[in-house]
């Protein structure tokens, strides 16, 4: 998985920052407004939630806070 991927990256240092996602390969931007229009309405769940991960472990607990408060609501739907 692409988003897996980039976590890992920017866990590693290997991304455009530490709290980024993006990186070679992979714009986070570009991605992320393409969500809307993505055929598995679940990817916007799992995006945020990546990009969570990226945001605490990089030190951006301001851009976390509000990542967490858009996900809140979607956390049900990763129920299986």
């Amino acid at each position: 998985m692409v988003l897996a991927r980039q976590l890992v990256r920017t866990l590693q240092g290997l991304s455009e920052g530490p709290a980024t996602l993006s990186g070679p390969g992979f714009d986070e931007r570009a991605f992320e407004e393409a969500l809307p229009t993505h055929p598995l309405p679940l990817i916007q769940t799992w995006f945020y939630l990546f990009k969570l991960e990226a945001q605490v472990f990089g030190g951006d607990f301001d851009g976390a806070l509000a990542t967490a408060e858009w996900l809140g609501p979607t956390l049900p739907l990763l129920r299986g």
